[in-house]
């Protein structure tokens, strides 16, 4: 238990920790949300549905550094309220398929 109450004791830490678990339990509500619309709103398989989850996933794994970097330089307050900032104008601009304007190609049984 000492090891984790050093580590715990460095300036800040336990905030970005706090953080990156609520950003976490948002990246599965993501792909559950991206499975559920590829499927149930375009009528796509579920082997599509893996896909964009599978996108998803390379995009944080390749994204996570960039922005581990950007919080040391710019703290961690900016990048959080930018990365809430592109999380709003990407969930709003998938429109539901009950419009008549999907965001997403129209599906075969006509959103």
């Amino acid at each position: 238990m000492t090891g984790y109450r050093q580590v715990l004791a460095v300036p800040g830490l336990a905030s970005l920790l706090g953080v990156s678990l609520l950003a976490r339990t948002a990246i599965t509500a993501d792909v559950m949300a991206l499975t559920m619309y590829v499927v149930l709103g375009l009528g796509m398989s579920y082997t599509a549905a893996g896909g964009v989850a599978a996108a998803l996933t390379a995009g944080v794994a390749l994204g996570g550094p960039l922005l581990g970097g950007m919080i040391d330089r710019r703290g961690l307050r900016a990048v959080l309220l930018v990365t809430i900032g592109a999380q709003v104008v990407f969930w709003l601009s998938v429109r539901p398929c009950r419009t008549g304007s999907c965001w997403a190609p129209p599906s075969p049984r006509g959103c």
